[in-house]
Parts: C-alpha cells; sequence; structure tokens
C-alpha cells in the first residue's frame, strides 16, 4: 500500500515548527544588535540642519558669510549678592575667564575686552550694573559647539558654591537648542518608554496573556529597534521631526500587531491566522511606503529623512510583526482569546445603528468637521518662537525673561550697508556720517531692539575713551588709532563691501518680527537708504525656516492624502470610489483640527505630523474593512456583509485605538508643549478614526451599494439590505 503524499501545508508547518527556536534567535540578536546601534543617536536642531539653499532668507545668509564671520553667540549674566563694583569686576571676569577656556567657546566679550577709559556710565553695552548686582559677557561661539553643552553645566554645577554668586542666567539661541534636544531625549528616554510600557500592559488585561504580551512586545520592539538602528548606521542624528519617528514606528507596528493577533485569535491558528492577514498587511505596507515616500522629496533634510526611513520602516514592521510569530508564538505555543468588547457587541446588534446606516445624509455629519477644520487650520497661528515651546515656568524661558527685562535681547539680527562708492578692500570706510548716525539712532528707539554694535559704535566709544580731548577727533583717526591698538575691534564689522550693524533684539515670533521688519525699513528710508542694504541673521533664519517647514510639511501631508487614494482607488479597482476612502480617513483629520481650536494649540511641527500619524491609522483600518468586506460573498445582503467586516476587523482597530490613545494620552504629562499637544491630538486622533470607520464608512459603502445593485438592474437589493 502506497502512502499518500503529506500534506505540502503540514509539511511547512512541520518545517517551521522546527525552525522556530532559530527564528527566535535570530530576532533576539537582531534587536540586540539594532538597539545597541541607536542607544548613541544624537541630536541637532541647529539651524543648518533645516536650511534650505532656496529660501530668499538663507541666501541673504549666505551673502553674510561670504564678507564676514559667522559666530552663535550666548548671554551670561553673573547675579552677585552684593553692588561692590572691584569684587564683581574681579570675580566676574575669573567666571568669564573660565567659560572662555572651555571647548566650543571661540571668543568673549566683556567689560574688560572695552577699550581703557570707560566706565559704567560710558559703556556701549550694559555689562555692568552695580546697582542690581549684574555683570554680563557675551560669548561667541566655534562652528561645532556640542561639547560645550556637557562641560558648561558642569562649571555651573561648581560655581553654585561661590560665596559671591546668586546665580548665572544664560540665553541665546544656542541654550535654546539645548533645551530643544534635551526635550527629545525626555521624550526618547522617559515619555517613550512609559508609553511602550503603558500600551503593553493594557494589552495584557485586555488578552489577559503574558504570551499575547511577549509577542507584541517583541515584535514591536524588533520593529523599532531595527529602524533606529539602520537609521543610526546611516549617521543620522535626531531632530524636532526625525524625533517622531520612533512614535511612528511605534504606532504603525502596533495596529498591525493587533490585526494579526486578532486574526490568529478568530482562526485557532498561528500559520492561519497570518496567512488571513498577509494580504491587507501587505497592502498597508505598500501605500504607507508610497506615502512616507513621497516625503523624500522635500527640500528640507529632516523631512526627506523621515520620508525614507519611514518608507523603510514600514516593511521592516511588516517583516517583524509575521517573522515574530514564525519563532516565539510557535515556542510558546501562542493561544489567543480575542476580548468580547461589550460595548463594541451591542453597537453592532443595536437596531440606532442599523438605522443610521441606513440614512445616507448622515454622512454629512462627517464632511462639515472636514470643512470646518480644513478651515480652522487656514485661520490657526503658527508657533515660530521655539522659546512658545516650553511652559512659562521653564528655566529657558525664565532665564530668556529676565535677560531681556534687564540686559538684553536673547536674539540676533545682521543688517548689512550697501557700499557703493569706489571700494578698496585696505581701508575702512563709513556711509555717510549724518545719514548712519540717524539711522542708527532711529534704530535703537524701535521697541524691540535692545543694542546695536558697529563702527559708528565703536567710534563712540574710542571718542568717549580719549575723555575731552576725543571731542572734536575725526572718526578717520579714531579708527587708524584702533586699527592699530585694537584691531579686533573693527575686523567683525565692515568688508569691502558692506558696513556690518549687529542688533540685539528679543526673541519673537513670526508676526512680530514681520512688524520689526517694517520698522527697520521705515527706518533706513527715513535716513536715506532706502533699499541699499540686506537684513539677515538667527532670528531671520529661524523665523523663515519655521514657515518654510509648516508649509513644506503640510504640502508632504497632501500629497500622501493624494498618493494613497489613488493607489487604493487603483488596488480597489471600480469599487474603490473616491468618497468611500476619503471621507472616513479625512474625519479624524478633521476632529484633530477642531480639537486644536478648543484647546488654542497652534500649528508646529508635531501637530502637523500628528496628522499623518492619525491618517495612516485611519487608511490602515479601512484597509482591512474593504479587504475583508469586498472578499464576501458579493450576492449577500449589505447587513451581513458589514456584519461579517465588522466581525473580522472591527475588534482589532478598537483595540488598536483604545491602546494608543491610553498610551499617547501619558505624553500630555509632558513639560515640552510639542510633546504634550501631540498626545492630546493622538488621543483624539484614534478615537475618531474608529468611529470614522464605523459609523461613516457604512454609510458610503450602502450607498455605493444600491447605486450598483441599481445599475446591474437588482430592485430587490434596497428591501433586502
Amino acid at each position: 500500500m502506497i502512502d499518500a503524499p503529506a500534506n505540502p501545508q503540514s509539511r511547512i508547518k512541520k518545517i517551521s515548527n522546527t525552525l522556530a527556536p532559530f527564528i527566535l534567535l535570530v530576532q533576539l540578536a537582531s534587536l540586540g544588535f539594532f538597539a545597541w546601534k541607536c542607544a548613541g543617536l544624537g541630536y541637532n536642531n541647529r539651524i543648518e540642519r533645516f536650511a534650505v539653499a532656496h529660501q530668499d532668507a538663507e541666501k541673504r545668509f549666505q551673502l553674510f558669510s561670504e564678507h564676514f564671520i559667522y559666530r552663535e553667540h550666548f548671554l551670561a549674566t553673573l547675579c552677585f549678592k552684593g553692588n561692590d563694583l572691584d569684587v564683581m569686576m574681579a570675580e566676574g571676569e575669573r567666571i568669564f575667564d573660565l567659560m572662555a577656556d572651555l571647548d566650543g567657546v571661540s571668543a568673549r566679550h566683556s567689560f574688560r575686552t572695552l577699550p581703557p577709559g570707560l566706565d559704567e556710565q560710558t559703556q556701549p553695552f550694559p555689562f555692568v550694573n552695580s546697582e542690581k548686582g549684574f555683570y554680563t559677557g557675551i560669548f561667541q561661539l566655534e562652528p561645532d559647539w556640542a561639547d560645550l553643552m556637557e562641560t558648561l553645566p558642569k562649571l555651573l554645577e561648581e560655581l553654585k558654591n561661590n560665596p559671591f554668586l546668586l546665580e548665572i542666567k544664560l540665553a541665546g539661541e544656542p541654550m535654546v537648542n539645548d533645551q530643544l534636544n534635551r526635550s527629545s531625549l525626555e521624550v526618547r528616554n522617559l515619555f517613550f518608554p512609559i508609553l511602550i510600557a503603558c500600551s503593553l500592559i493594557l494589552l495584557g488585561l485586555l488578552f489577559r496573556s503574558i504570551k499575547v504580551v511577549m509577542a507584541a512586545g517583541l515584535a514591536v520592539g524588533s520593529g523599532l529597534a531595527t529602524t533606529m538602528g539602520i537609521f543610526a548606521m546611516a549617521g543620522q542624528s535626531m531632530d524636532l521631526v526625525t524625533t517622531l519617528i520612533p512614535a511612528l514606528i511605534f504606532v504603525l507596528a502596533m495596529a498591525m500587531q493587533m490585526h494579526v493577533l486578532i486574526s490568529i485569535g478568530m482562526c485557532g491558528d498561528v500559520w492561519q491566522g497570518l496567512k488571513k492577514k498577509l494580504g491587507p498587511n501587505f497592502l498597508v505596507s505598500l501605500t504607507t511606503s508610497i506615502g512616507f515616500g513621497s516625503l523624500a522629496a522635500s527640500n528640507v533634510a529632516p523631512i526627506a529623512v523621515m520620508g525614507q526611513f519611514m518608507a523603510v520602516g514600514i516593511w521592516v514592521i511588516f517583516f517583524w510583526t509575521h517573522v515574530t510569530h514564525l519563532g516565539l508564538s510557535l515556542l510558546v505555543k501562542l493561544q489567543i482569546q480575542p476580548p468580547a468588547l461589550a460595548p463594541l457587541q451591542r453597537m453592532v446588534n443595536a437596531a440606532w445603528y442599523w438605522r443610521w446606516i441606513r440614512r445616507p445624509s448622515f454622512a454629512i455629519c462627517a464632511v462639515i468637521p472636514i470643512l470646518a477644520g480644513s478651515l480652522l487650520l487656514v485661520f490657526n497661528p503658527m508657533e515660530s518662537n521655539g522659546l512658545n515651546y516650553f511652559h512659562p515656568q521653564h528655566p529657558i524661558r525664565e532665564q530668556t525673561a529676565f535677560l531681556q527685562e534687564n540686559i538684553t535681547g536673547a536674539s540676533h539680527l545682521e543688517l548689512l550697508l550697501e557700499r557703493r562708492d569706489e571700494k578698496d578692500s585696505g581701508v575702512f570706510w563709513l556711509p555717510d556720517g549724518k545719514k548712519l548716525q540717524d539711522l542708527e539712532e532711529s534704530l535703537v528707539k524701535i521697541p524691540d531692539i535692545r543694542h546695536i554694535m558697529s563702527l559708528g559704535q565703536i567710534i563712540k566709544v574710542g571718542r568717549t575713551s580719549l575723555g575731552t580731548a576725543g571731542a572734536n577727533v575725526p572718526d578717520f583717526f579714531i579708527l587708524n588709532g584702533l586699527q592699530s591698538s585694537r584691531p579686533e575691534l573693527l575686523e567683525p564689522f565692515q568688508s569691502a563691501d558692506y558696513y556690518r550693524i549687529q542688533i540685539l533684539v528679543n526673541s519673537l515670533d513670526r508676526e512680530a518680527y514681520h512688524g520689526l521688519k517694517e520698522q527697520i525699513q521705515a527706518s533706513m528710508e527715513k535716513a536715506g537708504f532706502g533699499n541699499q542694504y540686506q537684513l539677515t541673521g538667527a532670528l531671520d533664519r529661524l523665523v523663515e525656516i519655521q514657515e518654510y517647514l509648516l508649509v513644506s510639511l503640510s504640502r508632504s501631508l497632501s500629497i500622501t492624502i493624494v498618493a494613497i487614494m489613488i493607489l487604493m482607488m487603483v488596488l480597489l479597482g471600480r469599487r474603490g470610489r473616491i468618497l468611500i476612502i476619503l471621507i472616513p480617513n479625512l474625519f479624524p483629520l478633521g476632529m484633530m483640527a477642531l480639537a486644536m481650536g478648543l484647546f488654542q494649540i497652534k500649528t508646529t511641527i508635531s501637530t502637523v505630523m500628528v496628522f499623518s500619524i492619525a491618517f495612516g491609522i485611519a487608511v490602515d483600518d479601512t484597509i482591512h474593512l474593504l479587504h475583508t468586506y469586498y472578499h464576501t460573498r458579493n450576492d449577500r445582503r449589505f447587513r451581513d456583509r458589514w456584519s461579517f467586516a465588522l466581525g473580522q476587523d472591527a475588534r482589532a482597530i478598537m483595540l488598536t485605538s483604545l491602546v494608543l490613545t491610553v498610551g499617547f494620552s501619558v505624553l500630555i504629562a509632558s513639560s515640552f508643549k510639542p510633546t504634550a499637544q501631540f498626545g492630546i491630538l493622538m488621543a483624539v486622533g484614534m478615537i475618531f478614526a474608529f468611529l470614522g470607520d464605523t459609523l461613516f464608512l457604512p454609510i458610503l459603502l450602502r450607498i455605493a451599494a444600491l447605486k450598483d445593485c441599481r445599475l446591474r438592474g437588482g430592485g430587490r437589493y434596497k428591501a433586502k439590505s
């Protein structure tokens, strides 16, 4: 008697059970390797990271860089316990010497660096205020000053024991960037682990199985570690945009894993559950990778990088989501009892739910938030001042406010006056004396301008240092004298083509900065210079970069939505009508926009990015439901087809929304506003993504089914539905 050939599927299962220990070992080794690689990822939020060459502000800055050496700087004010001027100057200069010796500091300016003969009353900048006990220095930085942010805090900690000092106040763009980096690290090292832990604990409570937690944790962790490990191995660093990649990976991995877990539980077999969700998960990965891949064309490096690695990351998620169950799940003999989710069952069985679906006009309830939210986003103010990312009680905001109230502005601009006469790079020159004097006097009267530094101001200092004898000395002789004795004071302020005025200004948002530019333009015209100038500097670059980033992200989000819609229509054929795909997936975005208005959340990089995440989750859920719905027998009643689709996928969708809503709610406790706002909007997006697919998608599917029935001449379909 000849034995019948073994079932190929049984043979594959047998081989897989044999290979399961090897697969698990490889996965654990891979997890450890990539986690080690990404553990040392650094952060870089400096302007150069976000600069785009073709932007107007960047062109102006490049012009400035061709003629002058650019140095970022920060302000340091020593607050003394007493007001003894001699003690302040001696101890202040000693401390400033220690700070100037730190790696990353290129130069310092303080009272000691002024020409001799000046006192507290004649100083051009408030380096000394003995009445209040303030002693201030300006520190210029080397191009690479990252190590300074490690050594400076240590020095400040040592100085806390100084018997003469109350405290030290620091402000400036480098300090803000450092705090942005530290806040990003807080999210990575504190809130993100708590988010993952809360999500997995809730998952364990819902499934009542430690094996489910192990499988989900290993799959999600492998996706995170592998993607970020590749990111690190490619030499990338984190910033305000790319810091969202781990959150994106976690969300997409958790959503895909949830569908697989429910499928395994309903099929009662790991192999059958994986096989059932392989097709929908492939479609999810394809649409998501194309959507994020569109970001790779952005001119902003962080956006392009995020697009590239998210396009790769979704396939990493797809791989580990399925491979995990071929290793760990088979070894532990994973048996899943999907949660009953009584509220979901009651909704599906409720008479009101099916009456709702039979009302086509109720679809307007989704359209109204979409339109209202879109309109609100158009007029919603943008947050362009990095200081406002922190709560008012945050040390960086308190210190900046202190320095702006008592010393000077925490940001700066560069005003370049064009030279029109015959140029001689070896000779110092000044614009017309009276015009220049009028201009500089008018500039310091502008409210947000605190101090200016220029050759004109140095001449005043030089004349003051000469005492009464300097009153009638021509500017040319003073310049020559300073050129021979203190050339370092003159060289930064003049080139063969431009006269440079450094302007210290208050930290401003976009609207205030544009108002300041208009006032500077008015001063230029009044002094007779017209448009013969260029305005650049850190604040100018930051404002335009913020504007460009938000516009670029918004444009990329729109392209992503269009690309995914087109792809889904192609994959679904004539069944993929645009409204069926569009309305349920834009509904959560509209509700998030309304939530921004309700909670007075301004538009920032993170708020734009959370729209992409919510849209991705909504699309993933829609793909699973549509895949199940359209693979059900077409001759069945609509109610039966939709009930079957809900029975197969609604639990996974609801669990995804529940777990992610609870998990991301942890972020609301962050003191960093973008992180807290990200948590709020993510929770809103998850809730309404679920409602969009369960309340509005069936209405649109039923309308399409009735239309198809009429086209086929099926007059009895409406009654049967």
